[in-house]
């Protein structure tokens, strides 16, 4: 008897093990809204950057080109390729190959330079405008994102 009380015991009851499991998930479900509003959060910064960056090469392209705004779109054939000049991004096709290939490439608002990002919304799931069409973005959506 006296050998049963001596002895120690190396484990947790079924009670600790799920005291301590209801406690966990008291925890998660108190951080998951949190949660949830920081990432609402971090997108609303995203897109509020996106924006700010747009306004300043809008500005610069002003600055560049007598105080005027790039034309919304207008296509020109060129050297017998069909052009497609936006403001956002710039297309043609080169049929020289076996297979037409659609070249795309930041419009005249970039000035060459961009980052494909800038014109993605973080809330936008939808499918590209055109085949190759990394540029889908704000001008696409009819309606400013719900963040």
């Amino acid at each position: 008897m006296m050998n049963k009380i001596n002895q120690q015991h190396h484990g947790f009851t079924l009670v600790e093990i799920l005291v301590v499991i209801s406690i966990i998930a008291v925890l998660t479900s108190i951080l998951m809204p949190a949660l949830g509003m920081a990432r609402k959060q971090a997108k609303r910064l995203v897109c509020q950057s996106n924006l700010r960056q747009m306004v300043i090469a809008s500005l610069t392209y002003c600055s560049n080109y007598d105080e005027h705004y790039p034309i919304a779109y207008r296509t020109q054939r060129v050297h017998g390729i069909r052009m497609y000049w936006c403001w956002d991004f710039t297309t043609w096709k080169d049929w020289s190959g076996p297979e037409p290939m659609q070249h795309v490439e930041p419009g005249l608002l970039w000035q060459g330079q961009t980052n494909v990002e800038i014109q993605q919304c973080p809330v936008f799931k939808g499918n590209a405008n055109s085949p190759g069409d990394p540029y889908t973005g704000y001008n696409y959506k009819h309606q400013l994102p719900r963040i």
